[in-house]
């Protein structure tokens, strides 16, 4: 599988890093390393996050992956590639994730 990130969740990575970068360099890495590795097992194994409820009346079946009970990944799949749609943070209104993804 090949892993394609969308913009916006490129978008979410930068933003969670530059975030946590104001409060330590080490943390800001460690998080950021933390989120790409959950990423990488995607490649091997799309399938093993569960359905994301907030998200299943869309037109596509969305993941979400949880990295240190903080963020979901929220991704979709197809035959070959897996699709990095955003990186949410769970601490937000639920309905902030259901209004971003269309």
């Amino acid at each position: 599988m090949v892993i394609v990130w969308t913009l916006n969740a490129q978008k979410d990575l930068r933003s969670i890093y530059n975030f946590y970068l104001t409060k330590s360099m080490k943390v800001a890495i460690d998080m950021r390393k933390d989120i790409l590795n959950a990423v990488k097992r995607l490649c091997y194994f799309p399938q093993m996050a569960q359905v994301e409820l907030l998200l299943n009346d869309k037109s596509f079946i969305y993941r979400s992956l949880i990295v240190r009970d903080i963020f979901k990944i929220i991704y979709r799949v197809d035959e070959k590639k897996v699709y990095i749609i955003a990186i949410w943070d769970c601490r937000q209104n639920p309905e902030t994730l259901e209004k971003r993804i269309k």
